[in-house]
Parts: structure tokens; C-alpha cells; sequence
């Protein structure tokens, strides 16, 4: 989990007289293409509990960054540096493919864009659209009080989002939106766009089929596992009598979908390289059957909120983790209920109440 804290960092200058074509050629010499795919992982501090998150020069042209990094002043030199150990400069990227709109992932990417006139950015519709706050931003708040959710902690809550949009310059962020098997062209290569929805709805993957090589963001990870964020819906889900995805049951069968991809290699957002994909992809399944079994032993038979199971799952979580906290407790209480388990109701007051059948 990871919480919102940053310094603001000025645009990063544009370097001028590079050959584009020498310095990525220089790259491409170094590596053989036949085994692997021209990687090179630049691991960007962040201020946030999950650690470094991962950004990958593909050395091919069209030179092409994954994820950005957090725009902190830490994050920005760490690209910088980054790229020019590797014998490059950040001017010199032709593109940016963002796999998810959270700010360790894009947070870079307006000012990358802002040194460079001719870097194009590209990110899930999905993303756009929730970073941009192009939905109706009352939905969060009501999907968080039917959570239980402390209305002064809702305020705090707020006032975070509201100060990482700020600083991390989302209203400088143009992207173009990606959609599910568009094809990236690199020299002797591609890239294709998947859908790999649950940590966020949006979130989007970068396969190179051949060499069943997958730049995952943070679907999947070696030492950790992603948060099944609550995220509004503008139509209500099947019965459900509140208006969210159902973030968990999305993630799970993303995981059905990366086991038949047969991954030989997986690049994560956070960690090192994934050489095991399907033990990987495994424990990720033994844990949520788990932690499912452990959501259903909060249950009373009167009923409790998800705020009630998040505090018995973290009982010391505070400010944004409560978020990622409560966002886990109702991820597994609507797959619960979906496996007919338990029983959910909205009351009177408003909240969404979680029983024992």
C-alpha cells in the first residue's frame, strides 16, 4: 500500500543535438534481441510504502518508456540519471505507455511531455477518464459512506486526492487512449495492448507474444499483491445494490486470463522480473481464497459494514491506507456474496450492511 506525500519538481529541461538513432542503436548492439527484448529497468524512488516503482526503456525505435515514475524532484533526477547511464536522454523518447492512472505509474509523464515537443503519451480510456473526473465525483463519496466510511475521514480523504491531482500536474496530462489489442511496432517486434482490469478498471498490459514477455504494471507482483481499488460505476452491476465494479472478481478473472497466456516472463510495476509467472499467478489465488475465508469469519449475523472488516483486517491502517484497507474489505465481501455466503443490504442510514447466511 502507498501513501500520498511529494515535493514539487520543475519540467525537466530539453536536451538538444542527441542522435536519436546512434544512442538507441548503441543500445540494441549491447543486447541480444534473439533471447529477450531490449529492456532496461529504471527503478524510480517513491514517497510511498510499496517501495521504487519500475520504468522500462524498450532501446528499439520508436524509443519507448513504460510508466513514468512519481513526479517528485527524487523520481525525476532518478529518470534522468537513469537515462543517461544507459547511454540515452529522456528528449530523445518517441513515446510513454502508461499500464494505470495512479501517480507512481504517470506522475512524470506531463513533464516528460513538457521538455519534449514530439513525446506522445498513451494510457486506457478507462484511466483518462477517472484521472480527468470526467464521472460524477459525488459517486466516490457516496460509495465510501455506503462503506461505513467516517465522513471526517471522507474529508481527509478528499483533501489528499485533491492535492495529488495538484502536484502531480493532472491537468497537464494528455494522453491518448489505448484500447484493448492495439498494436505498438518496434524493430523486429511489437507490443500488444491487453485489458487487465482489477487493480483498477483501466489497467492495461504490454505483451510481446512471441517471446511470451508481459509488462504488467501492477497486476502482477512478486512480493506483494494489488489493491482491488473501489471504483464508481455509472450503471448498477447485475443486483448488487450498490453501484461499484466488483474490483476482485475482475481481478480474478484477469489472473484466469494470464494463465493462458502461458507467460514466460512478466516486467512489474514493483520487484524484480517475474521468472515463475504461474507460481506467481498462483499464490495469488491461494491468498485471496484465504483472505476470503477470513472476510466471511467477520460476519455476524446482524450485519457489518466494510468498515468493520477492514478494521479487523488492518486494525492500525490510518489516513489513505484506511481507503486501501476498506477498498480490500468490500472487494472480497462482493465476491462473497456472489459465491452466496453472505447476504447485503442497504439500510436506513445509508450504509451497506454485510451478514452471515
Amino acid at each position: 500500500m502507498f501513501e500520498f506525500m511529494r515535493a514539487e519538481s520543475n519540467p525537466l529541461p530539453a536536451q538538444q543535438g542527441v542522435p536519436r538513432g546512434l544512442a538507441v542503436g548503441a543500445i540494441l548492439g549491447a543486447m541480444r534481441l534473439q533471447d529477450t527484448l531490449p529492456v532496461e529497468t529504471l527503478p524510480i524512488p517513491t514517497p510511498y510504502g510499496v517501495g521504487q516503482v519500475n520504468a522500462y526503456i524498450i532501446a528499439s525505435e520508436p524509443l519507448t518508456l513504460i510508466d513514468a515514475g512519481v513526479n517528485t524532484l527524487a523520481g525525476e533526477n532518478a529518470l534522468k540519471l537513469g537515462f543517461a547511464a544507459k547511454g540515452l536522454f529522456v528528449d530523445s523518447l518517441d513515446r510513454i505507455l502508461v499500464t494505470h492512472g495512479h501517480p507512481d505509474h504517470y506522475g512524470l509523464v506531463p513533464l516528460i511531455c513538457n521538455g519534449s515537443g514530439h513525446v506522445k503519451a498513451y494510457m486506457g480510456e478507462k484511466e483518462i477518464e477517472r484521472i480527468a473526473n470526467t464521472g460524477p465525483v459525488w459517486e466516490w463519496s457516496r460509495r465510501l459512506q455506503e462503506a461505513g466510511f467516517p465522513e471526517l475521514l471522507l474529508k481527509e480523504i478528499s483533501k489528499l486526492e485533491k492535492r495529488v491531482n495538484r502536484v502531480h500536474k493532472v491537468s497537464q496530462l494528455k494522453c491518448r487512449p489505448i484500447s484493448d489489442g492495439e498494436v505498438y511496432e518496434f524493430r523486429g517486434f511489437n507490443l500488444v495492448a491487453i485489458s487487465l482490469p482489477g487493480h483498477t478498471d483501466g489497467h492495461m498490459g504490454f505483451l510481446e507474444p512471441d517471446r511470451r514477455i508481459l509488462f504488467g504494471g501492477d497486476t502482477l507482483l512478486p512480493h506483494s499483491y494489488p489493491n482491488p481499488l473501489i471504483e464508481p460505476i455509472l450503471e448498477p452491476e447485475g443486483d448488487s445494490p450498490s453501484r461499484r465494479r466488483h474490483s476482485l472478481k475482475l481481478y480474478l478473472e484477469t489472473l484466469d486470463l494470464l494463465q493462458s497466456l502461458d507467460l514466460a516472463t512478466v516486467y512489474p510495476g514493483h520487484g524484480p522480473v517475474i521468472e515463475n509467472p504461474a507460481e506467481t499467478i498462483a499464490y495469488m489465488r491461494r491468498h485471496h481464497s484465504r483472505r476470503l475465508d477470513r472476510v466471511c469469519n467477520c460476519l455476524t449475523a446482524g450485519g457489518v459494514t466494510a468498515f468493520d472488516v477492514s478494521a479487523t483486517l488492518y486494525p492500525g491502517a490510518e489516513s489513505y491506507c484506511r481507503f486501501l484497507a476498506v477498498s480490500e474489505a468490500v472487494a472480497h465481501l462482493d465476491v462473497i456474496v456472489e459465491q452466496g455466503r453472505a447476504g447485503n443490504e442497504i439500510r436506513d442510514d445509508g450504509v451497506e450492511y454485510f451478514f452471515r447466511l
